[in-house]
């Protein structure tokens, strides 16, 4: 029996596959798997090694519970189960006695699936649920294993191949600068450090812009959450571990970022940038809370199941983005249009246009969409973070073209179900003209104007090589520049009346000159119209409003 025992002990050790600690791995050392009781019926102690280092390391399923279970009282078995172990302590930083839980629990497979069915039935998403619901839904989901189809079984974690159909992910994560939950924390990291190769300087630049989402991945707060919401051991323990993996690949890349970051200038792009990013949007938050939220507030009934909810909102929605425009203007139309699409006026100013929306004023939320399109993208911390890098970017490639870190790398995908900034609108007022008369009629403002010529200065545009934005595939967008000729054209015409809503009217008096457009929409008899800029008299040397927001 004990030359058996030596031959057997003799064999596992020839057949020994080692596995050793990664940095910052827990160290696991030889282990004895605390479900086993006794040796395995269908597997015998040989089958472990190769499993170890074979593709399907990762496999949880019954038959690689029962590998370990192969010869658990033999010493050289249990060096290789703790190699087994320290395979997956190398991927999901959790030490000896949290994977003995995991796979304890997971011995038990009639247990398990029914606990991680009572999971997915808990963390679902209701089908009329807004878009957003849906959305972080389906990463919560995701980091439990309940996704879809075939994919049902497998952590996000744990399916290298994993596919999610999300719709506008980072916008519907990015509305506040703390994360919506745990469970979507982690699926945003896993997604955005995919990898974690610190050599891959494109992987080292999308980490440092989820950098900050790392530093909310909290333990505590996961366990915290979970027993709030009911969710199960199930789910406890494919968390922890999901969470355990996130900031495992999180670790090399934090290590890389700050190598390059030896660079001042890599430190301005990869560093600096998001960092400001994050300080501005949290103090322009501070400074206009209590409108933002107002916003915030009729999103969610906006992208809600009903539309009824919408109705009556245009005197909050301009209530809240006039006194911003107030003390947020300027000298200039640019001046005007960079305030009201600036981190905070561009979600007052989408309170304003989905409001236009559901109140059934298409052409001039579909105008305000084009105000929304002219400035940077906007939302929380996260677009802005990356707006900051494109810029920063933009400047040092002017000066080093030959630098590393290129458009695509820093950029996004600055998707959302709304109109969303890319710096490339111009806006064109096709008519002009000195204000005769101004009528209102209930919520609508006719304006006439007087038959008269005027001089105007000619204006002449022309594409920079300043990069002001890049395409998600990484093309430069160039900022224009406008310059006057030094020539004065001289203008002639009666300009055709038009009628605009009451809050689009600020500033528009008999003797102002108007700089309009019109568009299809045809009631008492005129056009419907945008006045795009209003200024003291046709000299157009003082600006009064810009698309019904005042100037200085």
């Amino acid at each position: 029996m004990l030359l058996t025992l030596l031959l057997v002990s003799s064999l596992l050790r020839d057949n020994l596959k080692p596995v050793a600690p990664e940095p910052g791995a827990p160290v696991i050392g030889k282990h004895r798997p605390s479900w086993c009781k006794g040796k395995s019926d269908k597997y015998g102690p040989d089958a472990l090694p190769l499993a170890t280092i074979s593709d399907s390391w990762a496999d949880r399923e019954e038959a690689m519970v029962q590998m370990l279970c192969g010869d658990p009282d033999e010493p050289v078995f249990q060096e290789q189960v703790g190699h087994y172990f320290q395979r997956w302590a190398n991927y999901t930083g959790q030490n000896a006695a949290q994977l003995d839980e995991y796979f304890a629990a997971a011995s038990d497979r009639e247990k398990w699936d029914k606990a991680h069915e009572a999971a997915c039935q808990k963390v679902a998403v209701g089908e009329e649920s807004p878009e957003r619901e849906q959305t972080l839904g389906i990463m919560r989901k995701a980091v439990v294993g309940c996704g879809y189809e075939a994919q049902v079984n497998t952590p996000y974690h744990l399916s290298f191949n994993l596919m999610q159909t999300l719709k506008n992910e980072l916008w519907h994560f990015d509305r506040d600068a703390a994360v919506p939950s745990q469970l979507a924390a982690i699926y945003r990291v896993l997604a955005c450090v995919g990898s974690s190769d610190e050599k891959d300087l494109s992987q080292v630049a999308k980490f440092a812009g989820c950098r900050a989402d790392v530093a909310q991945l909290d333990e505590k707060k996961l366990v915290a959450e979970i027993a709030a919401e009911g969710l199960n051991e199930y789910a406890r323990l494919v968390a922890l571990q999901s969470m355990g993996v996130a900031k495992r690949r999180a670790a090399p890349l934090e290590a890389a970022l700050q190598a390059k970051a030896k660079d001042a200038d890599m430190r301005e792009v990869l560093i600096d940038a998001p960092a400001r990013a994050w300080k501005e949007w949290e103090a322009a938050y501070a400074a206009n809370k209590a409108a933002i939220d107002a916003a915030r507030a009729f999103e969610d009934k906006f992208h809600g199941t009903r539309k009824s909810a919408t109705k009556g909102c245009l005197t909050s929605a301009y209530a809240g983005f006039d006194a911003f425009m107030k003390a947020h203007t300027g000298s200039t139309p640019e001046a005007v249009m960079d305030q009201a699409t600036s981190p905070a006026g561009a979600l007052l100013l989408e309170h304003v246009r989905s409001c236009n929306e559901a109140e059934g004023r298409k052409e001039l939320a579909a105008a305000l969409g084009d105000l929304v399109r002219w400035g940077y993208p906007r939302r929380g911390p996260r677009f802005l973070a990356h707006v900051e890098m494109v810029s920063a970017l933009s400047k040092i490639l002017a000066d080093r073209t030959k630098f590393p870190l290129e458009g695509a790398m820093v950029s996004t995908q600055f998707d959302a179900p709304v109109e969303i900034g890319m710096k490339n609108m111009i806006w064109s007022p096709e008519k002009g003209g000195t204000v005769a008369k101004v009528t209102k009629k209930g919520d609508k403002v006719h304006v006439d104007f007087k038959t008269e010529k005027w001089m105007e200065d000619e204006v002449f545009c022309e594409q920079t090589n300043r990069i002001a934005m890049f395409e998600r595939d990484g093309t430069p967008i160039y900022h224009r520049n406008c310059k006057a000729t030094g020539r004065r054209v001289e203008k002639s015409s009666t300009s055709e009346p038009f009628w605009m809503w009451s809050q689009m009217a600020d500033g528009i008096k008999p003797g102002t000159f108007v700089r309009y457009r019109t568009g299809a929409n045809y009631v008492d008899m005129v056009f419907e119209g945008l006045p795009i800029e209003v200024w003291a008299d046709k000299k157009a040397k003082k600006l009064v409003a810009v698309l019904g927001m005042l100037a200085k």
